[in-house]
């Protein structure tokens, strides 16, 4: 074997871990995209905001004109169930990875109490809330680096739990639907009971800040 014959294999393993290596960071920046844009969705106070003003041109200005209620079917009859139940199915699939021999219906109650106390936290403040939602599937991505490998055999019992795994699920999703309502319906109490004994002053300043901050975002 002639130098020019080993220059080319050392070469070619170079360039074989190079777009290992550029495939691995790919990867990690797609996956930790997602997170970021789902974790920050989960935690917000208010995970879809329409301007319901009736000016508006188009079908949300149609609906805003017809009845604000239906925004609110919309938005947290549909809409918000349909985001948290997403995001309670991912984290059943995170924590099935993490926890291959666990059951999966105990599965689905763990990320159904993660996801409600996500919610919960979110009203109070919405840092934390994100703390809470990044948790698990930046863990799943720890535990990829350190073990360079995944455990997916948890994810075949989705197929054998079948109809009772889904009823179980939808549920679960349903009380997490209930509990966002509740929570709303108490916010708004107390978001109007504190602005009644506000100065108007104060009430604007927080309006402005709060505008800056959905901005912001």
């Amino acid at each position: 074997m002639g130098w020019t014959d080993e220059v080319y294999e050392i070469t070619s393993s170079q360039v074989d871990e190079m777009a290992k290596t550029a495939v691995i960071i790919i990867g990690i920046v797609v996956y930790s995209g997602l997170v970021f844009r789902f974790y920050r969705l989960l935690a917000r106070r208010t995970m879809i905001s329409i301007d319901t003003t009736t000016d508006k041109k188009g079908l949300i200005g149609w609906i805003s004109r017809q009845n604000k209620r239906l925004i609110f079917i919309i938005l947290y009859v549909l809409l918000t169930p349909t985001l948290i139940g997403f995001w309670a199915l991912v984290l059943s699939a995170i924590l099935v990875v993490l926890n291959g021999g666990q059951e999966l219906s105990s599965v689905a109650e763990l990320a159904v109490a993660v996801v409600g106390a996500i919610r919960i936290t979110s009203y109070f403040s919405e840092h934390l809330a994100q703390d809470l939602s990044k948790m698990l599937p930046f863990a799943v991505l720890g535990v990829f680096l350190a073990d360079g490998s995944l455990d997916l055999s948890g994810l075949e019992l989705l197929r054998e739990e079948g109809t009772d795994l889904v009823i179980t699920f939808l549920t679960l999703v349903i009380s997490l639907s209930i509990l966002e309502t509740v929570l709303r319906i108490v916010s708004g109490l107390v978001d109007r009971w504190v602005r009644r004994h506000l100065p108007p002053e104060v009430e604007e300043a927080m309006a402005r800040a709060q505008d800056l901050a959905e901005n912001l975002e």
